[in-house]
């Protein structure tokens, strides 16, 4: 299997922007940085926008798919594990919710 890289994405628009990871369509809000996998199309095309920000893909995902997951996913994932939002509303912080609760490993190598 290949190793997958990941970017650092991070939103320098004055507003929300998107993008397509391998995982998905994605939403930024302003300032928000994430670690996503994105295919080389998606990669250039996002660089060429001015909207985001983006490393050289040297850094690692944290294993666990969280960041490639909608709101929609997460929230479901929070509700079967029993896990707590509290005020999280923006994907960046569901997913330290999650993260912080202790109850989500990495994910199995595929």
């Amino acid at each position: 299997m290949a190793e997958k890289i990941y970017h650092t994405v991070k939103n320098i628009a004055p507003g929300p922007r998107g993008l397509h990871s391998t995982g998905g369509h994605v939403l930024l809000e302003k300032g928000e940085s994430r670690q996503l996998e994105i295919e080389d199309g998606e990669l250039k095309s996002a660089k060429a926008s001015g909207h985001f920000e983006i490393s050289a893909g040297k850094g690692e995902s944290s294993g666990d798919g969280l960041d490639d997951q909608t709101v929609a996913q997460l929230r479901e994932l929070a509700a079967k594990e029993s896990i707590d939002l509290g005020e999280a509303t923006k994907q960046g912080e569901i997913v330290a919710a999650i993260r912080a609760s202790g109850k989500v490993a990495k994910k199995p190598e595929e």
